[in-house]
């Protein structure tokens, strides 16, 4: 008896009755701590690119939501059938949870086939994995397809996922369906005018913004065009058709430029330029300052930003930086109406140069090159006043490269959120609709060509070259003492 009462009292004892008191206490602990992140339903996001959050542009949207939006989900809830459907019913989540004016449903197809039929479009069908956003007003069907960006990899010979746009599409999908109208942007053709990107249509198609087309030889200047976008033609405008712009402009128009180097003559389409006191360099930039290149290529531009114009004023706080390949300047001309205001937007540093001929057999700064900072973008304002007042405003830029999806890909969507902020601000908005997508694989601009040579002298050169004279140093020490 003794002996029992006495291995109540050894050390093995209160070691062991420590340990299961211990273990007690973190159980007990646990479970409160389920219990209350349960009750809260707090939950944290430690992805890098934090694809499982809300970005503070859509919760700005939903900030001034002022009325009920429904989203239904066509998948099952906590589906994990793909990574697309495992981010979206997060995502979904967080949005019925930031505010109470969304409300989100999940209706599988297979199990309520007549519900997805009522949001069919003739002919057409609504793929598993689609969402449906919906108010008083409208509604929106994202396919799941639109919920993703793909493209061919000729390696593999097959499609490969590029990024997920769940948020940027959702969000943009309840501007719309609360939105009393939709801006139509018009392309012009009939003159083998360069074709915008698909991929830059669709990032300013979640903006909310509509594309269409606008034969100028054919057809009157349409009555719901929001902005015109004319892109590099490979002839020129006939005078009718000059005429035809010209009069959209000065009846409150508005319109953005996007003009190559070309050693073709086009007199009326840069006529109608010049009569807002706009004129093309017609010579390629190339940069002398590595800090603002890179590829080691001076025609690959990486320009500053105006941080004084509100188009930019948000880029340059962010640290964006745009990449501008093969451009031509954009220049004010000295001679032009006292109601203009030519607003320069991107520019290169003091030491850039032009090429009149860039086929030239060497692509250094020689004798006779114009030379200094080059204004790769500017913003035009024209306002004056007849019988009522009237504003015209217009963007230049002098690369059509800018908008391809490669150059905005080096500089992580900051070209398309640059040509984003330039619309907004043609139409009046303050916000920018810009929500950038979840990128699988694309490639970032990280540094220019300055930063690289400096990286690559510090740990190819100096860190080997110290390591090596440290070593030698030591081995020399110890050899004589």
């Amino acid at each position: 008896m003794n002996r029992i009462l006495q291995s109540f009292t050894d050390k093995k004892f209160k070691y062991g009755a420590f340990s299961a008191i211990a273990v007690i206490l973190i159980v007990a602990a646990l479970i409160v701590v389920n219990l209350i992140v349960g009750r809260f339903n707090k939950s944290f996001d430690l992805t890098e690119e934090k694809q499982y959050s809300l970005s503070e542009e859509s919760k700005e949207v939903l900030r001034v939501l002022n009325e009920d939006v429904r989203i239904y989900a066509l998948f099952k809830e906590n589906s994990s059938d793909s990574m697309q459907m495992d981010i979206a019913g997060e995502l979904l989540t967080q949005y019925e949870q930031f505010t109470p004016r969304i409300t989100v449903e999940y209706r599988d197809p297979e199990l309520y086939p007549q519900f997805v039929e009522q949001y069919t479009p003739a002919g057409e069908q609504i793929e598993n994995g689609s969402i449906i956003v919906e108010s008083a007003r409208r509604h929106k069907v994202l396919q799941a397809s639109d919920l993703v960006t793909t493209e061919f990899d000729y390696q593999y010979f097959q499609e490969r996922m590029t990024s997920i746009d769940v948020e940027p599409q959702v969000t943009n999908a309840v501007a719309y369906v609360t939105r009393e109208n939709t801006p139509a942007i018009y392309t012009i053709t009939g003159h083998d005018d360069l074709t915008l990107p698909e991929e830059f249509k669709k990032r300013m198609s979640l903006s909310n913004y509509e594309f269409k087309e606008w034969d100028l030889l054919l057809e009157n200047t349409p009555e719901d065009c929001s902005l015109l976008f004319v892109t590099q033609p490979s002839r020129d405008w006939n005078e009718e058709e000059a005429g035809k712009v010209r009069d959209y402009l000065q009846n409150d128009g508005s319109a953005v430029f996007v003009l190559d180097y070309t050693d073709q003559a086009l007199p009326n389409l840069t006529g109608v330029l010049e009569s807002y006191g706009v004129q093309m360099s017609g010579s390629i930039i190339l940069e002398g300052s590595s800090n603002h290149y890179f590829n080691d290529n001076p025609f690959y531009l990486v320009p500053n930003y105006s941080g004084d114009h509100e188009i930019t004023q948000t880029l340059v706080s962010k640290g964006y930086r745009s990449f501008v390949p093969f451009a031509q300047a954009v220049n004010e001309m000295e001679l032009k109406k006292n109601t203009l205001k030519f607003e320069r937007l991107m520019y290169t540093s003091n030491q850039a140069y032009g090429k009149a001929n860039p086929n030239e057999a060497t692509v250094g700064r020689q004798e006779g090159d114009p030379s200094g900072e080059f204004t790769l973008a500017a913003a035009v304002t024209d306002s004056y006043y007849t019988d009522k007042s009237y504003e015209t405003k217009l963007i230049v830029l002098g690369s059509s490269l800018f908008l391809s999806a490669t150059s905005d890909s080096y500089v992580g969507g900051a070209n398309y959120e640059f040509i984003l902020s330039c619309i907004n601000w043609t139409q009046g908005e303050e916000q920018s609709m810009y929500i950038r997508s979840y990128m699988g694989t694309t490639s970032y601009l990280e540094m220019t060509q300055l930063q690289a040579n400096f990286f690559f002298v510090l740990y190819v050169i100096v860190l080997p070259v110290g390591i090596f004279a440290a070593g030698f140093v030591i081995w020399l020490r110890r050899r004589h003492s």
